[in-house]
């Protein structure tokens, strides 16, 4: 009876032992998939703060060029402007000193 009650001990450790690997098997599993959701969320949010990041100085950008565009826009218009005031002027003084010079 000693033999069967030693076999009997020795599949019961080995029972043990094998339902101990399998459930360290299984933490082990659990603790991976766990380590590889928080790396994987924090990885997305980390983009998606550089990605946020860089819509931001996109947006920026753009803004400073529209504002550069439209001061270039203005002073050109500026220009013109003060280009034809001058050939304006230059023409009535023209017509003047011409009406001037028939008159003498």
């Amino acid at each position: 009876m000693q033999t069967s009650s030693s076999a009997d001990l020795a599949v019961t450790a080995k029972q043990q032992r094998e339902h101990y690997n399998e459930r360290l098997e299984d933490r082990v599993r659990s603790v991976q998939i766990e380590t590889e959701a928080k790396t994987k969320e924090l990885l997305m949010s980390n983009f998606e703060k550089k990605e946020l990041e860089q819509q931001q100085k996109y947006q920026e950008m753009v803004t400073s060029m529209q504002s550069q565009y439209e001061s270039l826009a203005e002073a050109r218009k500026a220009e013109a402007e003060a280009s034809i005031e001058k050939l304006r002027r230059f023409e009535a003084e023209y017509i003047s000193r011409t009406e001037h010079a028939k008159e003498v």
